[in-house]
């Protein structure tokens, strides 16, 4: 099943030009046009109902550091979808808002399932590890 030539004749059609002509109209007139700064206040809200100047709040409370490898992030590069920026970062359990980290700490968080037991199994287990080498 070829979708492509299917989608050709059924564009070539007269009564589906039309079709398409009035879907487009609506779309053109419709559509948001949104910046990524938008689109990310937006996810804050939908996701954990917070507002951006929220989010800023936290951060400046935080002196815009992880709390947990004190990584420092500038205050014009705070939220940008960048590869370093802090994240929101919740309990899967409870919905309930923890405070920012950077990714890479929320990456990490999450790997471990959020269990302080897992963390500190994984900790003793790294520094036998080390010791070894």
């Amino acid at each position: 099943f070829d979708r492509n030539a299917w989608k050709r004749q059924w564009r070539a059609k007269p009564e589906n030009k039309a079709k398409r002509a009035v879907y487009q109209s609506w779309y053109d007139k419709n559509r948001r046009v949104r910046t990524s700064e938008q689109r990310r206040a937006e996810a804050l809200r939908q996701h954990y109902g917070l507002t951006m100047g929220q989010v800023l709040e936290m951060a400046e409370a935080q002196n815009n550091t992880c709390p947990l490898c004190s990584k420092h992030f500038p205050s014009d590069n705070l939220l940008s979808r960048t590869r370093n920026y802090l994240v929101v970062d919740h309990d899967h359990a409870t919905e309930e808002v923890r405070g920012l980290l950077c990714r890479a700490c929320n990456v990490l968080l999450g790997r471990f399932g959020d269990s302080v037991e897992r963390i500190e199994e994984f900790l003793s287990r790294a520094r036998s590890y080390l010791e070894k080498a």
